[in-house]
């Protein structure tokens, strides 16, 4: 989605590399651009926000694993802390709001 489309959806990903030095900052820019790439990637299939919870959840497990890469030492990996939303609209299920109501009608 862009700008210009009438329901436009906004991806924002704050990471912070743990500690100092070249590691972290490397960790921090793969989990940063490895997020936004996956949820751009898959959002368009994306219905609820059960199903886009789960698209962030891989992402930040895809994140997680090409910053280990195909090193077995841990300790030879930077470390980052990451936060990722996304605000989008999703088009309602009349279904869903008519219960909704009928349940704010009966309380």
């Amino acid at each position: 989605l862009t700008l210009t489309d009438p329901i436009c959806s906004i991806i924002s990903v704050l990471a912070d590399g743990c500690n100092w030095g070249d590691k972290p900052r490397r960790a921090a820019a793969i989990a940063s651009r490895t997020i936004v790439s996956h949820i751009k990637q898959y959002f368009h299939v994306v219905k609820n926000s059960t199903q886009l919870s789960h698209l962030m959840l891989r992402a930040f497990s895809i994140a997680h694993s090409t910053i280990l890469g195909k090193s077995n030492d841990y300790s030879d990996c930077g470390s980052t802390t990451v936060i990722a939303t996304v605000l989008t609209k999703f088009k309602s299920n009349n279904n869903n709001n008519n219960n909704n109501n009928n349940n704010n009608n009966n309380n």
